[in-house]
């Protein structure tokens, strides 16, 4: 018995280390994914306009693209080398990946990309056009704008008010008070049944 106990710590020990260094394993892989600051291979540090390859690497039981420093680059047939979207630092893709939307050294690139492409279509839905209120030019950013501030925003507003006042007649833009219900006249039988009922009721609580 203590010899198969001993085998079994043995073996509890070996998975426990196999899962510390596969934890530490993917840490480093997926800050490498995020960020492009270490190589996910042998997480040295990169530098910043350091080349790197685009690696196939083991990712949380799924294998994936990560960055990689030349030295721990596989042979393998290679793309052309292309610059970053992102930081312009100069990133090889396998042969295997020729369908993608640009070259991206890693996800924080990628979102700057994404976020400058985006801002850049904003931009050119700017058009310059005319305040209704002042007259003056300004570049509108939304096809509904049609003042240039605030303040003639508000000024519009007051004109409009001003409009509907005199069109409705009143002196203010509350609403009108709702005319009071017209009593219905009751018929003598209808008063003669309410009595009779009356009366029941009242000689129920007695």
């Amino acid at each position: 018995m203590t010899r198969n106990a001993d085998a079994a710590e043995i073996v509890r020990g070996r998975r426990a280390d196999r899962d510390v260094r596969a934890r530490e394993r993917r840490a480093l892989t997926l800050m490498a994914r995020c960020a492009a600051v270490v190589c996910g291979a042998c997480g040295r540090t990169l530098a910043a306009d350091e080349p790197v390859w685009m690696g196939r690497l083991y990712i949380e039981d799924s294998y994936g693209c990560a960055p990689t420093c030349g030295a721990c680059a596989r042979d393998r047939r290679w793309l052309p080398p292309e610059d970053c979207g992102g930081c312009g630092r100069m990133v090889t893709y396998p042969a295997a990946r020729r369908t993608r939307l640009g070259a991206f050294c890693s996800s924080r690139c990628q979102s700057r990309w994404y976020n400058r492409r985006r801002r850049g279509g904003r931009e050119s839905r700017i058009v310059s056009t005319r305040c209704i209120s002042c007259g003056g030019t300004f570049e509108a950013r939304r096809t509904e704008a049609r003042t240039c501030s605030p303040a003639c925003r508000q000024r519009t507003y007051r004109t409009r008010m001003r409009e509907a006042l005199r069109t409705s007649g009143r002196s203010s833009l509350e609403p009108a008070p709702k005319p009071s219900p017209v009593p219905t006249a009751c018929t003598e039988a209808e008063q003669h049944a309410l009595t009779i009922r009356r009366s029941d009721s009242l000689d129920e609580k007695e």
